[in-house]
């Protein structure tokens, strides 16, 4: 278990975007849905990360996020990969996969391995939703998470972000979605 720390923000020096696509999707920020893809190493799993550590989002004690890989083994690889960044900055859970701020913002890890488990999540709020390797999900279960993106306090701007490579399941509506259109 790691303890709150003093430190208010974010480890910039610690961690810089890697320059190109990383960098640009960080540019985006007031955009509702973005798709992030590419090969293998690109840091689309950092990207996730980091763009939930909004500054400004940190400071509120109701700002929620979520990051979502298919299946329990492939989150584990994110959940060990934030400890790599969070440790000095926020408290874990392991029973809530949560990492706490100490301004009371949370960011949580999910899976959703089943087409019915996307109904675990019904009904909850959150202002950040990620998705590593948004082509592991069925359409409809992006689209019906996707609805729990949402505030009750209009200073926080929600925001839905996905990673992907080409392939598996998902491939061809990831395509239409975000490619075709």
């Amino acid at each position: 278990m790691s303890k709150y720390s003093d430190q208010k923000s974010i480890p910039i020096k610690t961690w810089k975007p890697h320059k190109g696509p990383q960098t640009e999707a960080f540019r985006y920020f007031l955009i509702y849905e973005l798709l992030y893809g590419g090969a293998k190493g690109g840091g689309k799993t950092d990207y996730l990360l980091f763009d939930f550590l909004e500054p400004k989002l940190m400071e509120k004690s109701n700002y929620r996020g979520i990051i979502f890989r298919r299946t329990f083994p492939r989150l584990r690889e994110i959940i060990d990969r934030s400890f790599q960044w969070f440790t000095s900055l926020a408290k874990y859970s392991g029973d809530s996969r949560c990492w706490t701020w100490p301004s009371g913002a949370k960011l949580f890890f999910a899976h959703c391995q089943y087409e019915e488990s996307k109904y675990d999540y019904q009904g909850h709020e959150y202002q950040y939703m990620g998705f590593d390797q948004l082509e592991e999900f069925t359409q409809s279960q992006y689209e019906f998470l996707k609805v729990q993106v949402r505030t009750s306090d209009k200073s926080i701007h929600v925001r839905i972000r996905a990673t992907a490579n080409p392939g598996n399941i998902g491939h061809l509506w990831v395509k239409r979605r975000f490619i075709d259109n």
